[in-house]
């Protein structure tokens, strides 16, 4: 014997799982990937407090991180061929 209440609870419970699909067909797909480091906890209160200071996310300080090593190695290299370049002349 179905109750008034478990009627209602279905069905709510169907509406619901309706949006969480539609929500889902609309959302981008983006692919995560996890990083793990292993920090000491003064070294990671350091990182989050840097973060905070430039009111980045620290997802945001850890990409403008590597963005900014990605650039520093760039030009050592580019560096690193000119100087070859002009030692051969």
């Amino acid at each position: 014997m179905k109750s008034v209440v478990y009627d209602e609870f279905l069905a709510n419970w169907l509406i619901l799982k309706r949006h969480e699909n539609k929500m889902k067909e609309k959302a981008p797909q983006t692919e995560r990937n996890l990083l793990q480091v292993r920090l000491s906890e003064n070294e990671k209160r350091n990182i989050k407090m840097m973060a905070a200071a430039q009111g980045l996310t620290l997802r945001e300080a850890t990409l403008a991180a590597f963005t900014a090593w990605a650039e520093k190695l760039r030009a050592q290299a580019a560096a690193a061929k000119a100087a070859k370049a002009s030692g051969q002349r």
